[in-house]
């Protein structure tokens, strides 16, 4: 694909950020319902219209009224309001009369933004700027931001600090502002999967960097502050290894990341310290490649939902840096993560493959990027070259797990289950403390135990008794982790010892009130197949299903328990009305018609 990012969507990229950092009404989250906006601006109108009107807050009150006309739509009305606040500020404050017309240029830095005129924005963000350099906390913006809140004026210094810190911090790019905020037990899973990469001796990628200071955040999201600044101080070795020439720019995000960590340890002087020093570095660089490369990779690797947010990142990125290989390999893995594969056009997949062979020529070590090539080529009918590349990969000594799933998934799907599984385990003799490639052991068992093959084999019992005490361990190793005690229940069942995995559900069912919703909804689901297929309490299962159904997260379990119901309602079986009547309760959002084509209910 073409790298297009055209000057204008950077320079408006990087004046949204200053702007978010401004303190006027636009940021001061004054996002109510139309109606009480509506109802404020006829009170705000009331007042400004009646006849002499004179206050001291007369310029406060046509910059409020001028944001309600502008978040009503009344562009017009905001400007005319915008200029009788300044009228009526140079009026009543004339002799600190630019300090205290900050808000309001904030104001129209913002309108000018929304009508697309960046100059005009950019020369009001640079006016504030240049009056807060000396008075980094004027009185006069808490005073109007109180006022407009319709709070209590009292504000100790120190509130006062970190309130004007805050802001400042707001507009940095790093992990802190990048919308992160996900599940505690999404953010769990993500940071054992971050240590167990980090975790691996003499780990060395270029990536490095980027990988410890999503780390640093995850640990203080979860509440480990010391942990997050050993892994800040290890973010900064590695950046500073893989960047030596220009490696203060590259250290902007990491640097943002410092500023908020000392801001939450109350260490004020020394986040402000990061803080002016992001802002040196991009006073000449305002918008610089590093910084989208490192955001790309950091929301590639947190969600599927944002891989495509990844690749425009990735794209802004190369186009002021176009020969960077660390940025065309990670452009090359997230274009080919950013749809499912069920999706994929021959177009696409010829796309995907340009990609990854350029990526390929700049890195022909990366791992990654090789089994993504040759799983693409497999796809595209190349069966035997991919067979060929793949030997290769597995010849060499794999100081490096990223990709071994693909490739375990590849000799799975292309050449057989044994095949897997006899890779996993030679790679995990030579690795023997790895807990994740014990994990992808664990799968590989998985994998063959399910197969319809597998299950008229009369040594199966021996694959189950193996991978019940993998499981077991893994349990150990992975003690929050939701999946490896479902799966462990699932050799347990395989195995024949059903009260064992009676144990693990009934344990986890006394744990749901801490489950967040998606580990919950995942937990209903399973507890409802366990009930049906080892208990043989088809209504138990349905209650069951009936709870993982309720929680509506589009999710594979959500269908697959809709699915369930649905089934039951076709083939009439037990509460079958019952079930209907519930399904139709949660169809308001059309989250179950999709499924009625798959199983028309019978009448």
């Amino acid at each position: 694909m073409a790298f297009s990012c055209p000057t204008k969507t950077m320079a408006q990229s990087s004046l949204k950020i200053s702007l978010q950092g401004l303190e006027c009404h636009f940021t001061w989250k004054l996002d109510y319902s139309r109606s009480k906006l509506q109802c404020l601006r006829e009170t705000m109108i009331d007042i400004s219209s009646s006849e002499g009107f004179q206050c001291s807050w007369a310029g406060h009150l046509y910059n409020l009224l001028a944001y309600l006309h502008h978040a009503l739509g009344s562009t017009e009305d905001a400007l005319q309001c915008l200029k009788k606040a300044e009228e009526a500020i140079r009026q009543s404050s004339p002799d600190d009369v630019e300090l205290s017309l900050v808000v309001h240029y904030g104001n129209l830095a913002w309108v000018h933004y929304h009508q697309g005129e960046l100059t005009e924005s950019q020369n009001y963000v640079e006016k504030v700027g240049k009056l807060l350099q000396d008075n980094p906390c004027p009185d006069i913006n808490l005073l109007l931001k109180l006022r407009d809140h319709k709070m209590a004026f009292s504000c100790p210094t120190k509130t006062m600090a970190q309130t004007s810190l805050k802001i400042s911090l707001q507009g940095l790019e790093c992990h802190f502002t990048w919308k992160s905020d996900y599940s505690r037990s999404k953010l769990q899973s993500l940071r054992e999967t971050m240590i167990d990469i980090s975790s691996r001796e003499g780990v060395q990628c270029s990536w490095a960097g980027h990988l410890y200071n999503l780390l640093a955040y995850l640990h203080h999201a979860l509440g480990s502050t010391e942990d997050a600044l050993q892994c800040l101080k290890k973010a900064e070795e590695a950046i500073r290894q893989s960047s030596p020439d220009d490696v203060e720019l590259s250290l902007v995000v990491h640097y943002g990341n410092l500023a908020w960590v000392h801001c939450h340890q109350g260490e004020l002087t020394e986040s402000q310290t990061y803080v002016e020093k992001v802002g040196r570095l991009l006073r000449d660089n305002p918008c610089p490649g590093v910084v989208w490369g490192e955001k790309a990779w950091t929301l590639n690797k947190f969600d599927v939902s944002k891989r495509k947010e990844a690749l425009d990142y990735f794209q802004m990125a190369l186009n002021g840096d176009p020969e960077n290989k660390v940025l065309r390999c990670g452009y090359a893995m997230a274009f080919n993560t950013s749809v499912d594969r069920k999706n994929i056009t021959p177009k696409l997949r010829s796309e995907m493959l340009e990609q990854l062979c350029i990526a390929r020529e700049l890195d022909p070590e990366d791992v990654y990027i090789t089994v993504m090539y040759l799983e693409r080529l497999a796809e595209s009918g190349q069966v035997e070259e991919a067979l060929k590349l793949a030997e290769e990969v597995t010849e060499k000594p794999m100081d490096s797990f990223g990709g071994f799933g693909l490739l375990l998934t590849f000799y799975r799907d292309h050449v057989s289950h044994d095949s897997s599984i006899d890779l996993a385990r030679r790679t995990l003799e030579r690795h023997p403390d790895s807990r994740q490639l014990k994990r992808h052991l664990g799968k590989c068992y998985k994998w063959k135990i399910f197969s319809p093959e597998e299950k008229r084999n009369p040594m199966r019992h021996i694959l189950i008794e193996n991978a019940v005490k993998l499981y077991e361990e893994l349990v150990a190793l992975y003690p929050k982790s939701l999946a490896a005690k479902l799966e462990l229940s699932a050799m347990y069942k395989e195995s024949g010892s059903v009260d064992r995995a009676d144990k693990i559900f009934e344990d986890l069912f006394l744990d749901r009130e801490g489950m967040e919703p998606q580990d919950l909804q995942k937990f209903y689901n399973w507890y409802a197949k366990h009930l049906f297929y080892a208990k043989q309490n088809t209504y138990r299962s349905i209650d069951f299903h009936k709870k993982a159904a309720e929680i509506m997260l589009p999710t594979r379990q959500h269908d697959s328990s809709i699915r369930v119901l649905l089934s039951t309602v076709h083939n009439r079986g037990h509460r079958a009305e019952e079930i209907v009547d519930f399904l139709d309760g949660l169809d308001g959002e059309g989250d179950v018609g999709q499924f009625y084509t798959f199983f028309p209910i019978k009448c």
